[in-house]
């Protein structure tokens, strides 16, 4: 069994469906409020284990009731939680909007998240040696994410970087990055880019790491691979979406799970793609999400 660590982080979701996402300015009436384990970290722990990954989550969370909930709901999904630490700043919070056809708008609160240092990963060293790949985002202190793919990359791990959400951020973290997964919105701010992304040529990416793989998700159009200098669609399924908060998030377990198996690029997307197809049809974050046996049993239908 593959081992992989998240460092991430781990938000209460505060979830409000909608009719339509509100425009700037204007108050609306929402429909229900629920309450669900989430972060972005996290999500993304709780897909990987559900992929038969032996799974590991680093982060922070308050010493308060939401803090203690993540981390039972992570126990409860089989993600080892002994890397997570407790702080005195309240857990991180996420305000996700969700409208009828399925689309979202998220605000996040770091609270706890931003606890993390480059301590606790120089003192976790000896310990990430036995991981295959490591998988962070945007959620936590950069300096964080740095140290730990420097290291990474000296002990020959994997990377995965999802940058979200989009923030001014440190370029030498691509340097170390084997795997770049934004979604359309964030690769837009990353490269500064506004042409289709059809369009898009090596000049215009001007990418300085010449072995990352950038992967872009682009909604219900499909995922966009980098490959010969051009970008390559892989379509999305077609599927009835109710909530896409977790689209992403368990696109990346479905993918990181298949690659780190079969090493073959095209066909872990097709697979992330399956995984992220069935958790929009679902609500929330993690409870959307669905193990690798279920699947491969929904496609054999």
């Amino acid at each position: 069994m593959k081992k992989v660590l998240v460092i991430g982080s781990l938000n209460m979701d505060i979830v409000i469906n909608v009719n339509k996402l509100p425009k700037e300015g204007q108050t609306i009436y929402g429909n229900n409020i629920s309450y669900f384990c989430g972060g972005k970290g996290a999500n993304q722990a709780v897909a990987l284990s559900k992929m038969n990954l032996e799974t590991y989550m680093m982060g922070c969370v308050g010493n308060d009731d939401n803090g203690d909930k993540l981390i039972n709901s992570l126990k409860e999904n089989n993600v080892n939680t002994s890397m997570i630490k407790k702080c005195n700043n309240p857990t991180g919070l996420a305000s996700i909007y969700v409208s009828e056809d399925g689309s979202n708008n998220i605000v996040i609160i770091k609270g706890a998240n931003y606890n993390n240092t480059v301590d606790d990963i120089i003192k976790n060293k000896d310990f990430i040696k036995s991981f295959d790949a490591i998988i962070c985002q945007f959620e936590i202190p950069q300096d964080v994410i740095l140290s730990a793919f420097k290291i990474a990359k000296e002990l020959k791990i994997k990377t995965f970087l999802n940058p979200a959400p989009i923030i001014k951020y440190d370029e030498e973290i691509l340097n170390y990055t084997d795997y770049l997964i934004p979604n359309e919105t964030e690769f837009e701010e990353l490269f500064k880019i506004k042409k289709p992304i059809q369009k898009i040529s090596e000049n215009d990416l001007n990418l300085k790491n010449k072995n990352i793989n950038l992967i872009v998700t682009y909604g219900s159009k499909g995922v966009y691979l980098w490959k010969n200098n051009k970008f390559n669609l892989f379509e999305s399924r077609k599927v009835n979406a109710i909530d896409t908060t977790a689209a992403g998030d368990s696109f990346i377990g479905g993918f990181v799970s298949n690659i780190l198996s079969s090493n073959n690029i095209d066909e872990a997307i097709n697979f992330g793609i399956d995984v992220a197809s069935i958790a929009v049809t679902r609500k929330g974050a993690q409870q959307s999400i669905q193990s690798y046996q279920e699947v491969l049993d929904f496609y054999k239908k």
